[in-house]
């Protein structure tokens, strides 16, 4: 049985300013999605919106990376998460959310997941996400 690998962001665990820090966050990111990570779950609950937002793109980008760690000549591209934010999730086209107790529920995700309409023709940012998301739950 293959075991899941699942890695939760802090970029503040990197010493340095916050460009220092989001660029060795953006290396972790892409050297996990080498060596093999199933899900990784950007978890900067500090971030604005716009600021998220963008660490989510270079994030992807980061993902998309040549893998060359693994023994698996065809490895998965992990899925990403964003956490707590069902608007930057869709804004990026990511694969979904990682929800807190207190945010809204899976339900209401779904909803607005499906009703974005964002899986249809010219939705460039959601063209290669999955058209029902990926929800995790605290």
């Amino acid at each position: 049985m293959r075991r899941l690998l699942y890695y939760i962001t802090d970029r503040m665990a990197f010493p340095g300013d916050e460009s220092v820090r989001r660029r060795r966050l953006l290396e972790k990111i892409a050297e996990a999605a080498r060596a093999g990570v199933d899900y990784i779950q950007l978890r900067e609950k500090d971030l604005p919106a716009r600021e998220l937002e963008s660490l989510a793109r270079e994030a992807v980008q980061a993902i998309k990376e040549p893998k060359i760690l693994t023994p698996d000549p065809w490895p998965l591209t992990p899925a990403l998460l964003i956490n707590s934010r069902t608007d930057v999730a869709l804004a990026v086209g990511v694969d979904g959310v990682h929800l807190r107790s207190a945010d809204v529920s899976p339900r209401e995700v779904r909803q607005v997941w499906e009703g974005s309409g964002l899986c249809g023709a010219g939705a460039l940012a959601r063209e290669n996400s999955p058209q029902a998301p990926l929800i995790g739950v605290s």
